[in-house]
Parts: C-alpha cells; sequence; structure tokens
C-alpha cells in the first residue's frame, strides 16, 4: 500500500489508491502514512489551510475511526483531502461495484439517461431522492467531497460517483451498500421507487444499460 502511494506521489498525481479489501489495520497505517507524507511530496498542499489544520484534520479522522466501517472511513478520507482545497488532490479507491444507473445533470435537475432493463421504464425520469433523502441533501453531502468552487469538476465528479454504493453508503445516505432506493418522477410528474443492487463494475457508462438516446434533448445541460 505505501509504495503504491509513494509511486503516485512522485508521479506528481497527488491521489492516494487503495483497495476495498484492505482492513482497518491497513487503513489506519495508511492514514498515517499520507499525514507524514503528503506534506512532503505535496507542492503547495498549505495553500488553502496550514499544516496544523491539516494534521488536525487527520488526528480527527483517526480518533472518530472507531466507529466507522470501511465504507464511512472511505467517506472520511475523500472529506479530508478536499479540505486541502485541490482538485488535483484527491482519494482514488479501486471501486469494484456500481449500481446499474447513469444520471446526466440538465437546469431541470438530474435524469436517468441509462438503467438496467428490469427498470426500463424509468428511463428518462427525474430524481427525487435516494432512500428518502432529497436531491438537495445529495448534492449537499456530495460537497463535502468534491471541491466545488470549479461547477464544472463539481458535476462531472457527482455523475461519475452518484450511482456508487460505497461512496454512498459512506455518506450516510443509503444504509449499506447492497441495495438503494431511487425516488423518480416522469414528465407528468407521478412519481415512482425503484430499488437497485449493485452489480460488478467501475463505470456504469461500460454497463449494458437501456440508453435514453435523444430523449431529452428539450431539457437544457447544465
Amino acid at each position: 500500500m505505501k509504495k503504491t502511494i509513494i509511486a503516485i506521489l512522485f508521479a506528481l498525481i497527488s491521489s492516494v489508491s487503495f483497495s476495498q479489501t484492505l482492513s482497518k489495520t491497513d487503513f489506519m497505517e495508511d492514514l498515517e502514512f499520507l499525514k507524514k507524507t503528503l506534506p512532503v511530496k505535496h507542492t503547495n498542499l498549505f495553500a488553502k489551510i496550514n499544516s496544523s489544520q491539516f494534521e488536525n484534520k487527520v488526528d480527527q479522522v483517526s480518533m472518530r475511526s472507531n466507529g466507522f466501517d470501511q465504507n464511512r472511513f472511505i467517506a472520511e478520507l475523500f472529506k479530508l483531502t478536499k479540505s486541502i482545497g485541490d482538485e488535483h488532490t484527491f482519494i482514488e479507491v479501486d471501486f469494484s461495484k456500481v449500481l446499474p444507473i447513469q444520471f446526466e445533470l440538465f437546469k431541470e435537475g438530474l435524469f436517468v439517461v441509462g438503467i438496467d432493463s428490469a427498470n426500463a421504464l424509468a428511463l428518462n425520469s427525474k430524481l427525487e431522492s435516494i432512500n428518502g433523502h432529497p436531491v438537495s441533501e445529495v448534492m449537499a453531502r456530495f460537497k463535502e467531497i468534491i471541491q466545488y468552487e470549479n461547477p464544472a469538476y463539481f458535476d462531472d465528479r457527482l455523475l461519475q460517483n452518484l450511482n456508487n454504493p460505497v461512496l454512498l453508503n459512506g455518506l450516510e445516505l443509503i444504509d449499506s451498500d447492497s441495495t438503494a432506493t431511487f425516488t423518480l418522477s416522469n414528465s407528468t410528474g407521478l412519481t415512482q421507487k425503484i430499488s437497485l443492487k449493485p452489480v460488478s463494475g467501475k463505470d456504469a457508462t461500460k454497463l449494458n444499460l437501456v440508453r435514453s438516446g435523444g430523449n431529452l434533448l428539450s431539457h437544457k445541460k447544465k
């Protein structure tokens, strides 16, 4: 693990890559390693926070970690690197599962542009909530782990991770990473709830999903 982090840092890509199969001890070792190594290898780590603030944030994660499961710990590491205030400093996790649904962001909201064939009727529907959490709250939770000063950057990362069961669970938006319930509304305002289980994969754009094609052209991309 430490060799992986060192290799990435020497490549001047300030990200941390680790496998979801690591134990809690492994996570704590990497957290301490990040605390010691990132200030040395990052060329401008303290542009927006100072060293004591950074160390305090790392220590806070460490102290609270006994109450974290693996997914929550991952989310906390995302929050930690987000606090640095640098778009190029982020956690890169080798995620192995994804929910079979894909969204696109329009001025009118988030719409389903890809979904598994069993739920094809939900295609082109607007997202209203995830496990009862309204879209506004979902966006606020993701702003805790993604830089949002650059709206285009935030939107891109949001769409990449909105179907990620590990992050949804780590951000306490879903109860477990084994299922998620999406409340969707169609063009007439009728709502429906669909529950999805994750499938193997990292990127929903590469899954065999039913796609919307040009049926959302009436909406304006954000």
